[in-house]
């Protein structure tokens, strides 16, 4: 029986070290972005985080939901993530969070903030922690919280990661 040789595996921006994060899929242009995933069922919430995303310089990826946002975040590499989790989610959906949040702490981790619809008890604060995230916020809806948010996510991400040029 003649031995078969397996070609090496192929590295991505997930796993080799030092690569640059592949641009997310939003049909970008050549110029460096700020890779942002937005993952909530409700489309208003996500449309006013994109629209203050937008206005500090973050390129947004919009997902429906946990399982179509680990699609992407394994996929991609993101700098912020807004994860938005409805307060009567489930441990089946807890589950699928806690999938996604995994995934965005990869190489390079990212900025993840938790939101939470309806809840903000204590015991999902330490949860969404213990995942990873960098905030966790309980309430939020006006659209000047999402805009000093996605301000400040990019001033920390600057100073974590300094420019980038995602490929």
């Amino acid at each position: 029986m003649a031995a078969t040789t397996v070609g090496a595996p192929r590295l991505t921006s997930r796993t080799a070290p030092g690569a640059k994060p592949q641009r997310p899929p939003d049909g970008g242009s050549s110029a460096p972005s700020w890779p942002c995933l937005l993952a909530s069922s409700d489309g208003h919430l996500r449309e006013q985080i994109g629209s203050a995303a937008a206005e500090f310089g973050w390129t947004t990826v919009h997902s429906e939901g946990p399982r179509d946002a680990l699609r992407h975040a394994v996929l991609h590499s993101f700098a912020l993530a807004f994860v938005d989790i409805d307060g009567g989610a489930d441990a089946g959906s807890l589950q699928a969070y806690a999938e996604l949040l995994q995934a965005l702490r990869g190489s390079p981790p990212g900025l993840v903030i938790v939101c939470e619809r309806g809840g903000g008890e204590a015991q999902r604060e330490l949860w969404a922690r213990e995942q990873g995230a960098w905030l966790y916020l309980p309430e939020v809806d006006s659209q000047s919280d999402f805009n000093g948010l996605c301000r400040e996510a990019r001033a920390v991400a600057e100073k974590l990661r300094g420019p980038i040029a995602y490929a």
